[in-house]
């Protein structure tokens, strides 16, 4: 039996190695599309960590992979780090529409099949100017910070002023997978600490360190190592006491990620880190824009003098608050999430629901205290 009109499916993907972006960013798509009526079914393609941070972060359990036979809905959400070429001829096939989220890779421009939507919600992404933009293959293309998915626990937290916060945050995303979080943060806690002796302030200035859901530390060795240094290590911080985290630090050494936007929520000015070499453009784009700094790829991070290049940006006062609020005010109100679905219900001519459907299974509706 086909699904209705009305409903969505999330094909998405995530784990160690893969990190946890992606199941984060459309588990809060996916709580936006219930909140305003749509079916939702979610099919995740990872790890037991993938999978727990789904249901914290989207309030319902994912299921497995969707097999060949499973009957998919007029509106299929793609959100996976690998090339969607099978996926978008078999949705070509399936009359439904794909919602393309965040593709940095070429996909083939499809000979059949409805139009869809190419979501581009980085703060590195070019803003798409009319409502008429289309990508190559003509799907509708949303661009742009304006169009950032921003946690709802992030979204409910008041900005905090630059002056008086102190501290560094490092966190290498939910994966971290070339393990760069304990050299990051035994860079930060030298830096910081040289900064500290420069100007004596009597207690010594905290760094946090955040080691993701996919985080593999077998006994604890590095988080052990890094206390013994000073640093305050978190194993899998929930989204809120991660936010706390972000809006108090001074400075946040990060994973190129989606991370980026919940600190530019923040205004906390950050160095980012990019996991692949593929994410070296892009990053660098990110900070030729004006937000944040650059330290290159992990693949070159070892030769890099890191504690000099932190320190460098701990000093510099009026880079962290002309970056901070640059990169806040790109976002246009967090409210991405929001923007994307009133262009998918205006292209769908779909009536905004009063209230989320009831519940069913693989799903339930949310009550007024989510949304």
């Amino acid at each position: 039996m086909k699904p209705p009109l009305s409903a969505i499916d999330f094909i998405v993907a995530g784990g160690a190695g893969l990190g946890l972006g992606h199941v984060v960013r459309s588990a809060r798509l996916a709580r936006e599309a219930l909140r305003r009526g749509f079916e939702v079914r979610t099919f995740l393609e990872g790890d037991d960590a993938a999978r727990s941070v789904w249901a914290s972060a989207a309030g319902f359990e994912a299921t497995g992979r969707a097999e060949r036979s499973t009957p998919l809905a007029p509106v299929v959400a793609l959100d996976l780090p690998t090339a969607k070429h099978a996926w978008l001829e078999r949705l070509a096939k399936n009359a439904s529409r794909p919602l393309i989220v965040d593709d940095a890779r070429s996909y083939p421009r499809l000979a059949e099949g409805p139009p869809g939507w190419r979501v581009l919600p980085g703060l590195h992404h070019a803003p798409t100017e009319g409502s008429d933009a289309r990508d190559e293959a003509g799907h509708a293309l949303l661009s742009g910070p304006r169009y950032a998915i921003l946690p709802e626990a992030h979204r409910r937290c008041a900005r905090r002023p630059l002056e008086g916060r102190e501290g560094i945050l490092v966190s290498l995303g939910g994966a971290d997978p070339n393990r760069l979080g304990p050299p990051l943060a035994r860079a930060a806690r030298c830096a910081i600490d040289a900064l500290d002796e420069a100007s004596p302030r009597g207690a010594r200035s905290r760094v946090d360190v955040v080691f993701g859901a996919a985080f593999q530390d077998p006994g604890n060795r590095d988080a052990d190592r890094l206390t013994e240094l000073g640093c305050t290590v978190h194993h899998r911080l929930p989204a809120d006491a991660m936010a706390d985290r972000m809006r108090t630090a001074r400075l946040a050494v990060i994973g190129f990620g989606t991370s980026l936007t919940e600190l530019a929520w923040h205004a906390t000015p950050f160095l980012t880190v990019a996991h692949h070499d593929h994410d070296r453009g892009p990053s660098r784009d990110v900070e030729a824009a004006g937000f944040g700094r650059s330290l290159g790829a992990a693949s070159t991070l070892p030769r890099l003098p890191l504690e000099t290049r932190i320190l460098r940006a701990l000093r510099d006062d009026t880079w962290q608050r002309e970056s901070a609020d640059a990169a806040h005010h790109a976002l246009d109100g967090g409210l991405g999430a929001a923007r994307l679905f009133d262009r998918v219900a205006t292209d769908l001519a779909l009536r905004p629901a009063r209230h989320a459907a009831k519940p069913n299974a693989g799903r339930r509706a949310l009550s007024s205290t989510d949304r």
